[in-house]
């Protein structure tokens, strides 16, 4: 079992919580610093520090926490309140 699963639901969670309310565009953010992180980040490891396939992996774990992280800081700010009109 992976320590990331929880890390995966609270991220598929609240991606879909904000597209629901609206607010696609924190969903987006998470998605793209996710694929940033594993596809640079993954292309240095593998390329240069020759890391193989266990540092991707890693690298990859770290992608997820980033994306659910990013999400739940975007929530616990409000983010997916609707605006004021006001």
């Amino acid at each position: 079992m992976s320590v990331t699963y929880p890390f995966l639901g609270l991220g598929f969670t609240l991606s879909y919580a904000f597209q629901a309310a609206g607010r696609p565009l924190w969903p987006l953010l998470a998605t793209v610093s996710r694929v940033v992180i594993v596809a640079g980040v993954g292309w240095v490891a593998v390329h240069y520090m020759e890391s193989g396939l266990d540092g991707l992996a890693l690298i990859g774990a770290g992608g997820l926490i980033v994306f659910s992280s990013t999400l739940a800081v975007a929530f616990r700010a409000g983010a997916w309140r609707p605006e004021s009109s006001e």
